[in-house]
């Protein structure tokens, strides 16, 4: 008899051990909870650090990333050039050669996703959303998924990271249609809800 207690409590144990690895530890008291924490969000500055990486190398950038719900995105690149992002161009100022210009929206796919107004947007729009648990290193994850919109193979999938100690995004981890990382950006310092200078945006 204590034999096959002891084998159901194996048993039970071993069935455990998947759902162990994927729950979600967070002080919000259910997920909808954190998506409206992120939904709330009307403006951020962050630091941002780049790792781009292609079939021979990897390279690396720093930058900030401005964001207001009304005036849209300001991305300042290593001191070298600045794109604001507006509804229908992008407004860039090439300091390096004193230099600015206009490009077509759909000209950047790959920094326009790393801006946490992309995943706003999204949670929105869409009926189905579409998230996981995951635990890096001890802490818990709640990962939200964003299929890019276009044909660039490179740039299929973002992940976006919350960090559930705080229900703020961490980092954004965008990867090609064979599942290979190509961008990740992490947040430094992201402070968010505050008043911006609408002049950044001009």
């Amino acid at each position: 008899m204590k034999k096959d207690i002891r084998i159901m409590l194996l048993f039970f144990l071993i069935l455990s051990l998947p759902f162990a690895n994927i729950s979600c530890k967070k002080p919000a008291r259910n997920v909808e909870e954190v998506l409206d924490f992120i939904k709330s969000i009307e403006s951020y500055e962050s630091y941002v650090e780049y790792e781009i990486k292609n079939d021979k190398k990897a390279s690396t950038k720093k930058a900030k990333q401005y964001f207001h719900k009304d005036e849209g995105y300001r991305l300042e690149l290593e001191q070298k050039r600045v794109y604001v992002y507006k509804e229908d161009s992008i407004e860039v100022e090439d300091i390096v050669n004193n230099a600015k210009y206009s490009l077509d929206n759909d000209f950047d796919e790959l920094y326009r996703f790393t801006f946490i107004g992309e995943y706003i947007k999204y949670l929105y729009s869409s009926q189905d959303i579409k998230y996981f648990c995951k635990n890096l290193e001890g802490k818990n994850y709640m990962v939200v998924e964003l299929i890019i919109p276009g044909n660039n193979r490179n740039l299929k999938t973002a992940f976006m990271y919350v960090d559930l100690t705080k229900n703020l995004p961490e980092k954004i981890v965008i990867f090609d249609e064979r599942g290979n990382e190509r961008v990740s950006a992490i947040y430094r310092n992201l402070d968010i809800n505050i008043e911006l200078d609408k002049n950044l945006f001009k």
